[in-house]
């Protein structure tokens, strides 16, 4: 029982780091793309 349950943790680490890059990531994707889009509106205005 003592692997499985280090095998457990070690998956909900993996979950974890995982979400919080992909979370990340997403964020600063997101901000690339928005300044991508307010740079096109602001010079056609």
């Amino acid at each position: 029982m003592r692997n499985f349950f280090s095998l457990v943790l070690a998956l909900l680490i993996l979950v974890t780091f995982g979400g919080v890059a992909f979370f990340l990531w997403n964020i600063s994707a997101k901000a690339k793309f928005s300044r991508i889009d307010s740079k096109p509106a602001a010079e056609s205005e």
